[in-house]
């Protein structure tokens, strides 16, 4: 049996380091390959979410808005399929405004919703659904006449707070943060009564940030 030359032992104890130098390395970027998992959420609903900049909630979330503006709870329903499609880990969903302003009974809104997430659900059993509550209005910067808007806003979300507890859906109030003493839009975060500005979009996506953590 012809044994090992001593040069070769000695090439041998020395690669055996970088051998393990490279093995280390080799699992500290598996370690971080593993732990960059990105989230894929779908902003859903109206113009409150088209307009809204959704990104800096976090590095680690891929996020695809389909908000449109001028939406009810029906259009959502017609356009859920791609939403679906997507796949998503989280889809915030806020609508209801425009079916107010279009007359619509605030228990047909909830109904609306209802159909909204039973869909979700049935498509996508480990998706996560958070519901957003619909954001007050300033009615007198506004300047159409809706008087009495805000109550039925309010109504609104009682009953989709009510019926998220049933379904066990989350359900995020914005109303309160974004409301005055006079259950108004607040007037400094707000251009033309109805929708946000900057610092009204800070208030919502603190509230969503647990998400995120």
């Amino acid at each position: 049996m012809k044994l090992p030359s001593t040069n070769n032992v000695k090439a041998s104890n020395a690669l055996y380091p970088l051998l393990m130098l490279t093995l280390a390395v080799a699992a500290v970027l598996w370690s971080c390959k593993a732990n960059a998992y990105f989230q894929r959420v779908v902003m859903l609903g109206d113009s409150h979410m088209a307009i809204g900049k959704w990104e800096s909630l976090s590095a680690k979330a891929e996020f695809i808005n389909h908000g449109v503006s001028g939406e009810g709870f029906r259009n959502i329903l017609e356009r859920l399929d791609q939403t679906i499609s997507l796949e998503p880990d989280i889809i915030f969903l806020e609508v209801g405004v425009n079916d107010l302003g279009d007359f619509r009974d605030p228990k047909d809104i909830v109904d609306g919703h209802k159909l909204i997430w039973k869909k979700i659900k049935l498509a996508l059993p480990q998706t996560k659904i958070v519901v957003c509550s619909l954001l007050p209005m300033n009615e007198l910067i506004y300047g159409i006449d809706l008087t009495g808007i805000n109550a039925k806003i309010r109504l609104t979300n009682k009953m989709l707070l009510d019926a998220a507890k049933i379904a066990r859906i989350d359900f995020i109030d914005l109303y309160g943060p974004l409301a005055d003493s006079d259950q108004q839009l607040r007037p400094e975060w707000t251009k033309d009564g109805l929708h946000l500005r900057t610092e009204g979009y800070d208030v919502w996506r603190a509230m969503l940030s647990p998400y995120f953590r």
